[in-house]
């Protein structure tokens, strides 16, 4: 397994061997299959639904380097977890987790989500408006807020306050 270099040094063999890449590379599956697609896609569908995309895109790449851990802690919890979710779903997910590419994806598919939520918003807001349901809003001004109407012509304006007797 190890290649011996000198007298009395040991290296560990290269990721570029062959024999090791299986070793190096278990956990990195550039394609997904429909069904983890699926669970990312339902996973990351929770997430938008919830308004938690922001949070939660900042807490996954964060914690991008401890993939492998997170995936381990949903295995953990899966058993306790699986009274809210179904196990299967925490366990393909922890499984998922596990691989290197998959916190990016995650991410990737929950920025995508977020998006078409702001557009078919805005699109719907734009329909709604030119269709006259939704009154154009009102723009204040701070220094209008408080004041008040100008006198009618023709009244005299308020006196000013005379001195201050102490």
């Amino acid at each position: 397994m190890s290649a011996r270099r000198g007298a009395g040094s040991w290296t560990l063999p290269s990721p570029r061997d062959p024999s090791m890449r299986a070793c190096y590379h278990a956990c990195v599956q550039p394609d997904w299959t429909p069904e983890e697609q699926e669970l990312v896609r339902r996973f990351a569908r929770g997430i938008v639904d919830r308004g938690m995309a922001m949070p939660a895109t900042l807490f996954l790449e964060s914690v991008r380097p401890l993939h492998f851990v997170g995936g381990n802690f949903l295995h953990f919890l899966s058993p306790m977890a699986g009274l809210i979710v179904p196990r299967w779903e925490l366990d393909q997910l922890g499984t998922l987790l596990e691989n290197r590419e998959a916190v990016p994806y995650l991410v990737e598919v929950i920025e995508r989500l977020e998006n078409e939520r702001e557009a078919a918003a805005r699109a719907a807001k734009r329909a709604r408006r030119a269709a006259g349901q939704v009154p154009q809003r009102r723009r204040w001004r701070f220094w209008r807020r408080g004041a008040t109407r100008a006198p009618e012509p023709g009244t005299p304006p308020p006196e000013p306050p005379g001195p201050v007797s102490r």
